[in-house]
């Protein structure tokens, strides 16, 4: 298997760069098809979705496609006996996938959507690199159609991908760091002040992304500032092993995760979970960005 998937990259890149003029390399990119484009961008290629694209547009995708970080498949305690919808504990074994080093700014928001959420406010924080807030989860979906819509992935040439939620579990994987896990209760320490923005410390404002110290993964804010959507309703963990879980296939309410400026510490925790209704738009919810095969 491993010998046809590097003969099918080994074709893929003959292919491409039988299609490949001098001019092209000299301004960082290259065609195929006659309106297609593939920019190569930390180690993933974007295909864009058109050669006249809006220059934010480009920009803001380039940031988050630059933003990604890749987080290694492999297998974690799920959960704890904390609270009473974090139990049991049960193991999880997850797929890599890659995992943005922050939310989706406003800068990134506004240039995809084509205009600012119009619920942004100076008393909450308001700025480019400040993430973008009053994200209900519909919202959020529209955000990654369009974003998708704009550029499509390629990992290695053998892997088409899209942007997408995190699930809960990927979610909670990478703020514990993932195989690199240090055990910390937040993400990245045992103390919520070097690495979340929380009631008592954030002077009841968000914070521009990635001020504090990141987790293992070089991921900030998992813990604090904004919630974060995950994919999956939410609902009861079930015991034993489970492979790449994403959740009920149903429910009435899907899974935030993180904590915010707005809540206490212990809401921060990478094992805390909360819910909110789809249509929710609430002044501390935002959205991290995810992408797999």
């Amino acid at each position: 298997m491993k010998n046809f998937r590097l003969l099918v990259a080994v074709l893929s890149i003959a292919l491409i760069l039988s299609t490949i003029s001098c001019d092209d390399f000299d301004k960082g990119h290259y065609r195929y098809n006659d309106d297609n484009r593939l920019e190569y961008v930390n180690g993933l290629l974007i295909q864009w979705g058109s050669d006249d694209l809006d220059p934010n547009i480009k920009e803001a995708v380039q940031e988050i496609v630059e933003s990604m970080v890749y987080v290694q498949s492999g297998a974690f305690k799920m959960g704890s006996n904390k609270q009473e919808d974090e139990k049991p504990r049960h193991d999880v074994s997850l797929s890599w996938f890659y995992m943005a080093k922050v939310t989706v700014t406003q800068k990134q928001w506004t240039a995809i959507m084509g205009e600012e959420n119009p619920l942004w406010s100076e008393d909450f924080g308001k700025g480019e690199d400040y993430p973008a807030n009053f994200i209900s989860y519909e919202q959020a979906q529209e955000f990654i159609n369009r974003l998708n819509k704009y550029a499509g992935l390629t990992y290695k040439m053998l892997y088409d991908m899209q942007f997408r939620l995190p699930t809960e579990a990927e979610w909670e994987y990478a703020a514990c760091g993932g195989k690199h896990s240090d055990g910390y209760t937040y993400s990245g320490s045992d103390n919520a002040d070097f690495v979340a923005w929380y009631r008592d410390n954030a002077n009841g404002k968000m914070h521009i992304s990635g001020e504090l110290e990141p987790n293992r993964l070089g991921l900030y804010d998992m813990s604090g500032n904004v919630w974060e959507w995950c994919s999956d309703y939410y609902g009861g963990y079930t015991s034993g092993n489970s492979d790449n879980p994403t959740g009920p296939a149903t429910g009435t309410k899907r899974v935030v995760r993180g904590g915010s400026f707005s809540y206490e510490s212990d809401f921060c925790r990478c094992k805390a979970r909360n819910s909110l209704p789809e249509k929710n738009q609430s002044v501390s919810v935002g959205l991290r960005l995810a992408v797999s095969k």
